[in-house]
């Protein structure tokens, strides 16, 4: 009937969001988007750090194997 139409209606209408709120929404999705990319590019300094940290003890390591090896066999 129209009056159960309209009723649904109204539900409808006040369950929808505002824009004001869908307008908070995109700035929230805005922000962690942000973050997001900060985060990334923190990432990719602490990949390039530890791959230079891993290879200078992998030298290091070597060079006392060397060293190890030399003074042993002598």
């Amino acid at each position: 009937t129209k009056t159960d139409l309209q009723m649904l209606r109204q539900e409808l209408i006040s369950s929808l969001a505002s824009r004001d709120e869908l307008a908070g929404v995109k700035t929230d999705i805005a922000a962690l988007r942000q973050d997001n990319v900060l985060i990334r590019k923190e990432m990719e300094l602490l990949s390039s750090r530890l791959v230079v940290q891993l290879g200078s003890m992998l030298v290091v390591g070597f060079g006392l194997t060397i060293a190890a090896l030399k003074y042993f066999l002598n």
